[in-house]
């Protein structure tokens, strides 16, 4: 009996430790963006105003990408590219604009 109340309890407190990895690791990317996620553009409209869901997190590859969503057209994708600088970032968006 005492075993099995010590695996219960070592269960518990590994998925408190699961739970604790994951809420560390979402504030360090929301405090800590990458210098790309600033030229992250919506492929739609060519807009910047773009919302991370990492709550909804999407397995490539063994790793955890990002699900964004464009708050100007709606668009919700793993897949928004990313400029280069900021010059291709304008002529993208004048482009798109053409459209």
């Amino acid at each position: 009996m005492a075993d099995f109340i010590f695996i219960i309890i070592k269960i518990i407190a590994s998925i408190l430790l699961a739970i604790i990895a994951y809420f560390v690791v979402l504030y360090l990317v929301k405090k800590y963006p990458s210098k790309e996620s600033k030229l992250r553009f919506c492929p739609k409209c060519g807009s910047q105003n773009l919302r991370a869901d990492y709550k909804s997190f999407a397995l490539i590859g063994g790793a955890g990408q990002a699900e964004y969503y464009c708050k100007d057209c709606g668009l919700k994708s793993i897949l928004f590219p990313v400029a280069k600088d900021e010059i291709e970032l304008k002529k993208i968006q004048k482009d798109l604009k053409k459209k």
